[in-house]
Order: structure tokens, then C-alpha cells, then sequence
């Protein structure tokens, strides 16, 4: 599993915290391995890096998933991955990620404003803002304590490396990516996203060639982290897709 912005807005510590306590639903069906990025990321890392670390990590680590999940814009690297090392990724499984070539600019502006405030040290501000596009207001309410407790507790210790995460997301070119992922691809997208407005690749002549074709595309019912709020929903579909796919292979080219 690659995370995204919470990567960035989040220490280690409250990250891991925040997917075990997301992905633990799932850990009776599957292992689940959580590979963040590089301790010292660089300026002007890209996605392409992010995925081979991930990759190499995964060689490192003796493991060979069936399954490989991009939360947000982690699911950007996660199609590089499948695109450079496909014996590495199984199916592919990306939640609210883009799949053109390029990053819409919505979601660009949402990164940038990110980074602007953690590289002015304004965490606190970045957390709140990154909460607000990600989890819709009842969700916030029902998860009110434990939002407090990472407001708290949860800064990372390198706000510039925190920056640096999500200036590499934004920069995302995938116009190599495109015609080399033929993994199995299931997609979820909130249907009232402001950032990725609801398209069906291949469907519309302007998108034919631009974008990833998934294999299965859902959309929930809500905007850029509607996963979160239909969590239920999201691992119903990745046991029918994993089920359906990993155990029997089937290239689906865009």
C-alpha cells in the first residue's frame, strides 16, 4: 500500500497508527505492507522515483504482492510501478488517484497550497485544510477526538521533506506510464470530486490515449476521500476485483 498526502502530513508514528487502524479490516485476508517514501527525499524527486524505491523495497523485503493500493496521489507512483515492474505490483488498486497523464489542476492547486503552508512551517493549517478535502463533515465529526489527537501528536519532524513529497506528486508525468500498464486496474472516484471530475476514459474521444483504462471503475457517492467515507464499500470491491483477477491474470491495455 503507497500512501499519499498522508505521507507528507503525517509523521511515522501517526501514519502507521492511522493505516492500521484503517487497513486492519483487511489484514484477515491479506498481509498488508505499507511503503512510505525515502527517508531523505530529495528536490526534484518524481513519482517514477518514489515507485522504484518502492519496488526495490519490495525485493528487499522478499515479498511479491498480489495486490498493490495507491491511496490518493501515492496511487500515482503505484502506476509507475505497474507500468516498470508488473511481476512487482499484481493487480492495482488506486483510491481518488488521477489517471491522465498529468495531474488536473484542481488536485495541483490543492498540493501546492499544501506545501506552501508546510514549507512556512504551517503545519497545523496544512493538516486542517488536507482534512477538509478529505474527509466530508460528518466523518469529521465522528472522527473529532482522534483528529485532535493527530493535530496533537502527528506533526512530522522534516516539513520540508514534507513538501518536497507532494511537489513530487504534483510534477507527475505519466505520458510514459499510459500504454504500459496492462496489470488489472480497479478504480474508485468520488462522483461530486471537485479535483477529478467523474470521466470514463475511452468513452469520451479527448481522453482516448490520455488516461489509464481501468478494468472496473466505481464511484461513490461523494467528493475526493467519498473511499474514506465508504470504506465498507471499497473493501467489498477489492475482495470481488482481487478474486476476479489475481488469480487469473488478464492484461487490460488502455
Amino acid at each position: 500500500m503507497l500512501p499519499g498526502v498522508e505521507d507528507a502530513i503525517l509523521n511515522r508514528r501517526a501514519l502507521g497508527w492511522v493505516m492500521n487502524r484503517l487497513w486492519r479490516g483487511v489484514a484477515s485476508r491479506y498481509r498488508v505492507t505499507v511503503l512510505t517514501a525515502r527517508e531523505a527525499v530529495l528536490a526534484g524527486s518524481t513519482t517514477e522515483q518514489m515507485a522504484q524505491d518502492a519496488a526495490e523495497a519490495l525485493v528487499a523485503l522478499g515479498r511479491q504482492p498480489r495486490i498493490t493500493a495507491g491511496m490518493g496521489a501515492g496511487g500515482l507512483a503505484a502506476l509507475w510501478m505497474a507500468a516498470r515492474a508488473p511481476d512487482l505490483t499484481g493487480a492495482l488498486v488506486v483510491l481518488s488517484t488521477p489517471l491522465s497523464a498529468r495531474v488536473p489542476e484542481p488536485f495541483v492547486r490543492f498540493l501546492d497550497h499544501l506545501a506552501h503552508l508546510l514549507r512556512d512551517g504551517q503545519w497545523p493549517q496544512a493538516f486542517e485544510h488536507a482534512c477538509g478535502v478529505y474527509l466530508e463533515s460528518d466523518l469529521r465529526r465522528r472522527l473529532s477526538l482522534v483528529l485532535r489527537l493527530l493535530k496533537r501528536w502527528g506533526q512530522p519532524d522534516d516539513l520540508q521533506r514534507a513538501a518536497r513529497i507532494l511537489s513530487a506528486f504534483r510534477s507527475h508525468d505519466g505520458r510514459p506510464v499510459l500504454a504500459r500498464v496492462t496489470v488489472p486496474v480497479l478504480a474508485f472516484g468520488g462522483g461530486l470530486d471537485p479535483m477529478l471530475p467523474m470521466t470514463v476514459p475511452g468513452s469520451t474521444p479527448a481522453l482516448n490515449g490520455t488516461a489509464v483504462r481501468p478494468s472496473r471503475q466505481v464511484w461513490l457517492a461523494g467528493e475526493h476521500g467519498a473511499f474514506l467515507t465508504f470504506w465498507q464499500t471499497v473493501v467489498a470491491e477489492l475482495n470481488r476485483f482481487s478474486a476476479e483477477y489475481t488469480a487469473t491474470p488478464e492484461a487490460v491495455r488502455p
